[in-house]
């Protein structure tokens, strides 16, 4: 089963155990329990993932900025080069 089959087979459960008073078994506990955990890990794991490329990306703007200025004194440097030369 795909996750999305369990979590519909254990909402149908859910109905039948509220319908009939019904216990749930303890391995499909387990199972609901496990996954959840296992869900949980992944997000913190893609949690994690989107931080550490947001701050790669907060890098890269930082070198593009410091790189187009450096560029602007370079010019700039240049510009006044050739015109004290003439």
């Amino acid at each position: 089963m795909d996750t999305i089959e369990k979590i519909q087979h254990w909402e149908n459960e859910i109905e039948r155990a509220e319908e009939y008073g019904f216990y749930f078994d303890i391995e499909d506990m387990r199972e609901v329990v496990d996954m959840v955990k296992h869900q949980r890990e992944l997000l913190e794991h893609l949690n994690e993932s989107l931080f550490t490329e947001r701050m790669k990306n907060e890098g890269l703007e930082i070198q593009i900025s410091a790189l187009k200025e450096e560029k602007s004194f370079f010019l700039k440097a240049y510009k006044d080069k050739i015109m004290d030369e003439k």
